[in-house]
């Protein structure tokens, strides 16, 4: 019995596969990194295939691999790094009082009431309204802000 089974861990070129591929994945999200250029640059692609012999950049060994995953580079977002370390942001507050009423047996008009009371008691913060829709196997979302309104349609289900 092989150690693999044993050991309940894949062959090692899967494991290698897999890894790869995770990398790759990661980087594609971090353009800065200076690597990116390395992987996703192909512009050295025609030299290599000319010379089958000689081991292939991590990019293109594993072009093929990502391209049966269905990767697109212009899906992925990008990587950004935060100005101020997240240890050093002040921690926000919620308020789910709201959540005690029952929505199906709780009138509009008390919902209604129950907010601007809520609303007059933060009056000195931003007003940020969510929400997130299902329309049988099709999802979106939304953010409202002052200045800005966002809307992203999700993956299915």
């Amino acid at each position: 019995m092989s150690l693999c089974v044993e050991s309940t861990e894949p062959p090692l070129p899967l494991r290698r596969k897999k890894l790869s591929l995770q990398y790759c994945l990661k980087l594609s999200a971090n353009t800065n990194n200076p690597t990116y250029n390395a992987v996703f640059n192909s512009k050295f692609k025609t030299q290599f295939d000319r010379k089958p012999s000689q081991t292939r950049p991590l990019g293109f060994r594993v072009a093929d691999d990502l391209q049966s995953l269905g990767f697109n580079k212009k899906n992925v977002l990008p990587t950004t790094v935060p100005s101020v370390p997240p240890w050093l942001l002040q921690r926000p507050t919620c308020n789910f009082s709201l959540c005690c009423y029952d929505k199906t047996t709780t009138s509009p008009e008390v919902f209604k009431c129950k907010f601007f009371e809520l609303r007059s008691e933060f009056s000195q913060h931003l007003e940020i309204y969510t929400d997130g829709s299902k329309d049988g196997v099709r999802t979106a979302a939304a953010v409202v802000a002052p200045n800005s309104v966002k809307t992203v349609r999700l993956p299915d289900n």
